[in-house]
């Protein structure tokens, strides 16, 4: 047999799933010499037997042998994608070189850049993409995930809209506008949005999941909650510890054992460590999984009879359960949060080591940056208007920042915070908090502290939509952004309410 005649019958065989057959013949073809074709057919055949590493080892050694092959370096960055984007950006960007006017080269560089957190270089090869095919749906759809990363929100939502008007079928299309709406601060559409996307595919658990933050901003919990339970279905979202112990659904406990554990960040487990009573209260003996840095906080509960730091420290109990389901088990509705307050306290000793170092007429702790994202935190220029107000000692809550700090006067003890134990000591000694939505202001309203949150025009669902108060705790007032990014009129509304 020749090889050419071994190479159409490899070909026959593929189209006929007969992937290690295919194998087996090119393998034979290569041993005798290196031949462009039979490399690209044993990547094929290996990916059909989901041996991308392999496959991608058979496509370089095309390119080998082939430099100027623009199809085969971009061969190698779709098997690269799924393993290995590094990689994969370097494959396209090499097909690119060779043949500037491929257009799919170019989106597929500029959306996995875009996923690596680029969205300018992003948006650059995607815009090519367009300018060498302008009606490239898939690159529309690409370019308008970019405008969403660079908050250019009215660019992706016009974007989008022609994408699901030539493809209304698209479920993702569909679903990124809602994460737009959502963004420009109009839920009731996201919602609407993320629900045409679930009626064409019921199974996008991405949608069902920004669904339920919709639902939550709105204020309808009775679907919320249930629906909040969607994000154990995706990744990056869902971290569980490798428990062998059932989940506990809500059912009377009877004296057993069970395990409350921390899923989300610091702020999240200080708002709903306030159902461990109501825990108890259906006859469970509690414990709790927490982050270090939150162990010495929760030991004030009264409800919880044990705390672990570690996975490997909890041990001996019966069920489990992920603090941030305990709202759907309890079906809470806004007239049922459990608001009583405090729900935390403060270690008398702790408190007594700040008694004697704080002075002041109004004493009134400062927090400004956020670790979930640029977006909550505060600019420290844009607080600078708080050093005018008289009568005011500031205090520091921040305890690490990147951010620069505010040129307000303040004292700053934060050194001395070694966890949230301490910083609840301190909150206890001030008589306002004004901080950005971080954990500092879950921690003052669980203490019943006066706290004044400034947050972002587009606020996460626990803030709800337009109000000024929180149903979550009694202590809290809201000042929004009036439009996005505008925290100056937040901060001026701060100012004259102290001035007041």
């Amino acid at each position: 047999m020749t090889i050419a005649e071994a190479l159409r019958l490899a070909r026959q065989w593929l189209r006929a799933g007969r992937a290690a057959e295919v194998e087996r013949l090119c393998r034979r073809v290569l041993a005798m010499k290196p031949d462009a074709d039979a490399f690209q057919l044993l990547a094929s055949a290996l990916l059909m037997q989901n041996r991308r590493v392999e496959a991608a080892d058979s496509i370089r050694a095309l390119i080998h042998i082939s430099p100027n092959s623009a199809e085969a370096r971009f061969n190698l960055g779709m098997v690269l994608t799924p393993i290995d984007r590094d990689g994969a950006i370097e494959a396209y960007r090499g097909a690119v070189n060779c043949r500037p006017d491929f257009a799919e080269a170019c989106n597929n560089l500029g959306d996995l850049l875009r996923q690596r957190g680029e969205p300018e270089s992003a948006a650059a090869a995607i815009e090519k993409s367009l300018a060498l095919r302008g009606d490239f749906l898939e690159a529309q759809f690409n370019l308008a995930l970019c405008r969403l990363d660079q908050n250019r929100l009215a660019e992706a939502e016009s974007l989008l809209r022609n994408v699901i008007a030539r493809q209304p079928n698209l479920a993702e299309a569909h679903h990124a506008l809602g994460n737009v709406l959502r963004t420009e601060n109009l839920p009731a559409q996201a919602l609407a949005a993320y629900q045409h996307a679930l009626e064409i595919n019921p199974d996008f658990v991405e949608a069902r999941w920004h669904a339920a933050l919709a639902m939550l901003t709105l204020g309808d919990f009775a679907n919320g909650w249930p629906a909040y339970e969607s994000r154990r279905q995706i990744r990056g979202v869902w971290r569980q510890p490798a428990f062998s112990q059932p989940t506990w659904r809500g059912e009377d406990l009877n004296g057993r054992r069970i395990l409350l554990w921390t899923e989300q960040g610091f702020g999240d487990a200080i708002q709903f460590i306030r159902y461990a009573p109501w825990v108890t209260a259906r006859g469970g003996h509690v414990s709790v999984l927490c982050q270090p840095e939150l162990r010495r906080l929760f030991k004030g509960c009264e409800t919880i009879e044990r705390l672990f730091t570690t996975p490997e420290e909890a041990t001996d109990f019966d069920v489990q359960c992920p603090l941030m389901s305990l709202p759907a088990i309890f079906r809470t509705t806004l007239e049922t949060v459990p608001v009583s307050t405090p729900y935390l306290s403060v270690d008398p000793q702790l408190a007594r080591q700040w008694t004697d170092r704080m002075s002041g007429a109004r004493k009134i702790g400062l927090a400004w940056a956020s670790g979930a994202g640029p977006g909550r935190s505060i600019p420290a220029s844009e607080l600078n208007l708080l050093r005018d107000v008289p009568g005011v000692t500031f205090y520091s809550l921040q305890k690490s920042s990147a951010s620069p700090r505010p040129e307000v006067p303040m004292n700053d003890f934060t050194t001395d915070l070694n966890d949230f134990a301490d910083t609840a000591a301190l909150i206890d000694q001030l008589d306002l908090i004004i901080t950005c939505d971080t954990a500092v202001a879950h921690l003052a309203g669980a203490l019943g502290k006066p706290v004044w949150i400034l947050l972002p025009h587009a606020s996460p669902w626990r803030w709800m939509l337009d109000r000024s108060d929180s149903p979550w705790y009694r202590t809290v007032r809201l000042f929004r952004q009036p439009r996005p990014g505008d925290w100056a009129s937040a901060v001026q509304a701060v100012v004259k309410l102290l001035d007041a």
